[in-house]
């Protein structure tokens, strides 16, 4: 599945690179590049350029985009699992669970 991705990354890139990375998620937290000037970068390849370094840089990644939207940082700061699921994934996020897994994860690391 990788060796897909990747290709069809690679063809997205060789005919449009900015759209391409725009149109990708980057860093362990999955940013989407098209996030890059609200979060502070003077370009989606600066911004790929940045995650690239490790994983500090992709912590910096997610706590920037986070913080990007207000919102989202409430809703991380209330325990608030719905609204984090909401404002990070979208309209669908309950298709995924994704509110489910957040839960369990706070009730795992949080002792």
């Amino acid at each position: 599945m990788v060796m897909i991705l990747q290709s069809s990354f690679n063809n997205a890139f060789s005919l449009d690179p900015v759209a391409a990375m725009e149109s990708t998620s980057i860093g362990m937290m999955q940013v989407m590049g098209f996030h890059w000037k609200e979060l502070g970068f003077t370009s989606v390849g600066e911004m790929w350029d940045y995650a690239k370094t490790g994983i500090e840089a992709q912590v910096s990644l997610a706590i920037r985009f986070i913080q990007s939207n207000s919102k989202l940082d409430k809703a991380l700061k209330d325990h608030n699992f719905e609204k984090i699921a909401f404002y990070y994934n979208g309209k669908d996020y309950r298709r995924f669970g994704y509110e489910k897994k957040l839960f369990t994860a706070f009730k795992k690391y949080s002792g």
